[in-house]
């Protein structure tokens, strides 16, 4: 589900996406005027998003490395 939906339907951590409250939700896939999956248009859209989730992985990868360290005092 992307981010905006997740927000649109007000999922978070007191209301997390079951089954029942996922079914809520409509995802837009991007199709041609034939009515068939718009691949260059999704190809795009994954390009999109690519730098944010690398991002949010080395940030990730950042935090444990924190988390990690001991101080002697």
């Amino acid at each position: 589900m992307c981010l905006q939906k997740k927000y649109e339907l007000g999922f978070d951590r007191s209301l997390r996406a079951s089954l029942e409250n996922a079914s809520l939700a409509e995802v837009d896939i991007p199709s041609d005027s034939n009515k068939n999956f718009d691949i260059v248009i999704q190809r795009h859209m994954v390009n999109q998003y690519k730098p944010f989730s690398e991002l949010q992985k080395r940030t990730e990868e950042i935090l444990a490395e924190i988390n990690n360290k001991q101080v002697k005092l």
